[in-house]
């Protein structure tokens, strides 16, 4: 977790031990990453309300007594309020490091022109990044996770 801008702990909704884990794991984030770093609490699962053991208002207490960033509840089979959750932490991580990111996108661009003038000098054309794909919002997402520090 060291440098991380952001992490999720999840916990099944219908599974009373995994829920038990959450100070676990949310002091080993704490102790392995910045100060900064911003936690969301994701409970998953919600397809199977029917099997329910944690209380959405149990999960939101959790997140404001523990001081995490953000409290959500998901399902990753049916994908249910997944974009939403993954749109929010991107642009939480994004403002947050905002002048961090314009330093290294005009840095990194200036090299991607300098690839692309060289392939496109050898008869070649630059493939694997063209048009609106360089600055769509996964290849900034991958960017922030792994070029901002």
């Amino acid at each position: 977790m060291r440098n991380a801008d952001g992490a999720f702990i999840v916990y099944d909704i219908t599974n009373e031990s995994s829920f038990e884990t959450i100070e676990y794991w949310y002091e080993q984030i704490k102790l392995s990453s910045n100060d900064d770093i911003i936690i969301y609490l994701l409970g998953n699962k919600i397809d199977l309300i029917s099997n329910r053991v944690i209380s959405r208002k149990s999960g939101l207490d959790k997140a404001k007594k523990m001081g995490m960033d953000k409290f959500a509840e998901v399902s990753a089979k049916t994908k249910e309020n997944l974009m939403e959750i993954f749109k929010e932490f991107y642009m939480e991580i994004y403002h947050k490091n905002k002048k961090k990111f314009m330093e290294k996108k005009n840095k990194n661009m200036k090299t991607f022109e300098s690839l692309q003038k060289q392939e496109n000098n050898n008869n070649g054309g630059c493939c694997w990044i063209k048009g609106n794909k360089y600055e769509n919002g996964i290849y900034i997402f991958i960017y922030l996770l792994f070029y901002i520090n």
